[in-house]
């Protein structure tokens, strides 16, 4: 149990890491337009695959504990 604990912490962190980053990028290239202005966190493919990648893993280790210790 100390491993999804773990799992929790450590996604927590960086989710609220990955979308305070996305709140503060400045624009470096061309300009964008207001709607895609309006939701930096909601397009960031980076902040996206983050999420899905960490879904993965916890539904992975909660499968794997179900088959070796149930």
């Amino acid at each position: 149990m100390f491993i999804f604990a773990l799992l929790i912490i450590v996604g927590i962190f960086g989710i609220t890491y990955t979308a305070k980053i996305g709140m503060n990028q400045k624009e470096k290239d061309d300009p964008i337009s207001d709607s895609r202005a309006k939701h930096k966190i909601s397009l960031n493919p980076i902040f996206w695959s983050y999420v899905l990648v960490l879904l993965a893993v916890i539904a992975g280790s909660i499968l794997f504990y179900m088959i070796v210790y149930a």
